[in-house]
């Protein structure tokens, strides 16, 4: 009997919970663990918003450059009246043939912080995704006696809550008579 009350004291003394000391130190392992997640977790969200910002901007670099060195590519010909070259903001004017064999107008122009382009006399149309704004758009011209080409600069900005980007791009083409 004496031994079966001290096996159960023995058990009460292991069993009684942990001491203050122990409390104070989980705790503080566990706020340490909580940080660096909290942490972990924003980088990640920052990350993620990053990138998706560089893909807006990038995908509307590739829409708009490619949509203006086909329709250069097509073009027989620049209005250079009408254009605005070697400035910011650019605006250049390419001439093209129907089937028909008629002339049409192809106006690549800034509206606000949007590129925009207009075909003859319909309405124009944004060649960006929202977030994506133009920052600075220039046409040159580049002339020889054999050839006639367009080279084009553009810088386009997007921005996400407090994740804002810049990025230069470049393209050329030659008009199609050349």
């Amino acid at each position: 009997m004496i031994r079966r009350q001290e096996q159960h004291a023995h058990n009460f003394r292991y069993t009684r919970g942990f001491s203050l000391i122990e409390m104070l130190v989980y705790v503080l392992i566990l706020a340490v663990i909580s940080v660096f997640l909290v942490y972990a977790i924003i980088s990640m969200i920052r990350s993620v918003v990053e990138i998706s910002v560089s893909r807006s901007i990038l995908g509307g670099a590739m829409l708009s450059l490619e949509r203006i060195t086909r329709e250069a590519k097509d073009a027989y010909d620049i209005n250079e009246a009408t254009s605005t070259l070697a400035a910011h903001p650019g605006r250049i004017l390419f001439l093209t043939e129907t089937e028909s064999g008629a002339t049409t107008s192809i106006l690549f122009f800034i509206s606000g912080d949007a590129l925009m382009m207009k075909r003859g006399t319909s309405t124009a149309q944004s060649l960006l995704p929202e977030r994506v704004a133009v920052e600075n758009l220039v046409f040159r011209l580049a002339t020889s006696t054999l050839s006639k080409s367009v080279k084009i600069e553009l810088e386009l900005s997007g921005a996400r809550g407090s994740v804002t980007r810049t990025e230069q791009f470049y393209g050329s083409a030659q008009l199609r008579n050349y």
